[in-house]
């Protein structure tokens, strides 16, 4: 491990103030902490983490306050020289890569030496070698990085940003949610990479909304609410209880026991021998007033079955059957129709419109019932969606604002909110919880509660098993596009759902 000074402060950010359109983002924010160290960045959606990392990597500008790094106060908003020149680097949650490229070329973009005009291109790809191998990515730097899986990728992303950090002997690295489309499996992998980054001096900021990622890779952990920091604690002497009481300043309320007994509704969805590109012979029936959840491992095929049933995806076989009616070919428009909705995981390309304005997405689906003679009743689509953000406890109440401005918890519960309020049959949601926050994945899972006992019926694909744990009162575990498991009830545990989804690759293997 490298010696750290005692005396080293890495990162000293004092009062950030931001303030977008009126609502305080940050609120005399702080935040410090020297190398050598993993420090998990935690707190609600919206409650301003996001804000001061992209202060400081210089895509928002601070309307107050300084930053200090290495000691040195900088000039704010941030360059990419300042961060260069003090090793400061990011791993966002979109890695930049070029799938088309090789691993040698994502990893020294813009970076490769030359001698005599010409690349040295074996000496280039021993040295890219040398530094995979050091953080457990032992592939051929000649390798297409399309060919990669996506643990692979996101820890290549990570060495590239090492690689940002230069001769700095104490660099920077932040990750934003950097495990967030890795298999459980497989995160493993990442976090021994980060260790390694860490025990050679650098500091690394950990931005997640996993509990488990706290302890199971951090040093410390600092907790921002509504715009401030409120404490930084040694991960060794807190509790995931006391993180959620800090995150929230309360006590978190428990979702109401789930029943051990399935559904005794009628068939609202009842699928038979459906396969598509990646599922293959899926059979099941859905009920009035049951939570069904989907899941398996990365790829396992749980994913697409929302999109096969509600027509984003085309089947090669089998039958759909809504309601006791079958439809050869579902599309978006008919399962409309039909009382089916869906929110896809992809809240950036398709749950909704990041553009457009909060008010517009989260109207759209009721913009027929809105229409006058004159074109649309902006009154009565004010209020639509004024109720709609109370509901649904979005922040901040600015329907003018466009969605990409919201965070991405807040973005969620607008979304969902929109489909809860069309009252379907049968409502698809996949992967509903990434990048959201403890507080707000438990108000939508009571809201999901409710919504079962009004009678809909829910269809959960998510490869988070404590999702599927928390709500679903019956379990399909998927493995290489077919349903090998089911679990019920009580039987629903993350520890459990994990078991079969390992059980069920190994005997297919």
């Amino acid at each position: 491990m490298a010696e750290v000074p005692s005396g080293l402060q890495l990162l000293d950010i004092r009062g950030l103030v931001k303030v977008f359109g009126g609502n305080r983002a940050l609120d005399g924010a702080e935040l410090s902490m020297k190398p050598g160290e993993i420090r998990a960045l935690i707190g609600q959606n919206g409650c301003g983490k996001s804000t001061t990392i992209k202060i400081l990597a210089g895509f928002y500008t601070a309307d107050e306050g300084e930053i200090e790094l290495h000691g040195e106060r900088v000039h704010l908003p941030m360059t990419q020289d300042t961060l260069t020149r003090h090793g400061v680097t990011f791993l966002h949650q979109d890695l930049g890569l070029v799938p088309t490229m090789s691993v040698l070329e994502n990893l020294r973009i813009g970076a490769l030496k030359s001698t005599g005009g010409r690349i040295a291109w074996r000496k280039e790809r021993a040295s890219a070698a040398k530094v995979l191998r050091k953080y457990g990515l032992d592939v051929d730097p000649r390798m297409p990085v399309s060919r990669l899986s996506q643990t692979q990728q996101t820890i290549l992303g990570m060495v590239r940003a090492l690689e940002g950090v230069g001769d700095h002997r104490h660099g920077l690295i932040v990750l934003d949610e950097p495990t967030s489309a890795l298999p459980a499996g497989e995160i493993e992998a990442l976090f021994s990479a980060m260790r390694i980054a860490r025990d050679h001096g650098h500091g690394l900021i950990l931005v997640t909304h996993h509990l488990d990622e706290v302890f199971r890779v951090c040093d410390s952990v600092s907790v921002f609410r509504a715009g401030r920091h409120i404490d930084t604690l040694q991960v060794g002497e807190t509790t995931e209880k006391d993180l959620i009481e800090t995150m929230i300043g309360g006590v978190l309320p428990e979702l109401p026991a789930l029943s051990n007994t399935s559904s005794s509704g009628d068939v609202v969805l009842a699928l038979d021998g459906l396969s598509g590109a990646v599922s293959h012979d899926v059979t099941f029936e859905v009920r009035a007033g049951e939570i069904l959840g989907l899941t398996g491992l990365l790829g396992a095929g749980q994913e697409e079955i929302p999109y096969l049933v509600y027509g984003g995806a085309r089947a090669t076989s089998g039958t759909v059957t809504v309601s006791g009616e079958r439809t050869p070919r579902p599309t978006p428009y008919s399962s409309r129709k039909r009382g089916i909705a869906l929110l896809p995981a992809d809240r950036k390309t398709q749950s909704g419109v990041q553009t457009a304005t909060m008010r517009e997405n989260a109207s759209l689906p009721r913009l027929k019932r809105l229409m006058r003679p004159w074109g649309i009743d902006g009154r009565a689509e004010k209020k639509a969606v004024t109720d709609l953000l109370e509901r649904f406890d979005v922040r901040p109440q600015a329907p003018s604002r466009p969605l990409s401005s919201f965070s991405g918890g807040n973005q969620q519960k607008a979304l969902l909110g929109r489909w809860i309020e069309e009252n379907p049959n049968l409502l698809f949601l996949d992967e509903p919880s990434n990048g959201v926050d403890v507080g707000a994945r438990q108000q939508i899972f009571a809201e999901l509660q409710e919504c079962a006992k009004r009678g809909m019926a829910i269809v959960i694909a998510s490869s988070q098993h404590d999702d599927i744990a928390a709500v679903c009162t019956r379990a399909l575990v998927f493995s290489r596009g077919r349903v090998v498991d089911e679990l019920q009830g009580g039987e629903i545990t993350p520890d459990a759902l994990l078991s079969a989804c390992f059980r069920a690759e190994s005997l297919s293997a």
